[in-house]
């Protein structure tokens, strides 16, 4: 249960970030996001869940270059497909 919450937090803080780049949100996009070895394991059970509901068609752990930070130590890179 904890672990689905830390997924819709980041859910709602990726839909943030998309907006305040200017990116719709329809638009497909990709996405690069590290995430804190305490945290890989909810990461890894949820990502299906995240990719989905962020209209992600491209998602890949990693460290992103020129990534932002968005919550919980998690950084991300995103992108227009």
């Amino acid at each position: 249960m904890e672990a689905e919450g830390w997924a819709k937090d980041r859910i709602r803080e990726l839909q943030e970030l998309r907006k305040s780049t200017g990116l719709d949100v329809s638009d497909r996009i990709s996405v690069v996001m590290s995430v804190p070895a305490e945290r890989a394991d909810w990461a890894r059970t949820h990502r299906e869940l995240i990719a989905r509901e962020i209209l992600a068609t491209s998602f890949e752990f990693g460290e992103p270059p020129d990534g932002v930070e968005i919550g919980d130590g998690v950084r991300v890179a995103i992108s227009k497909l």
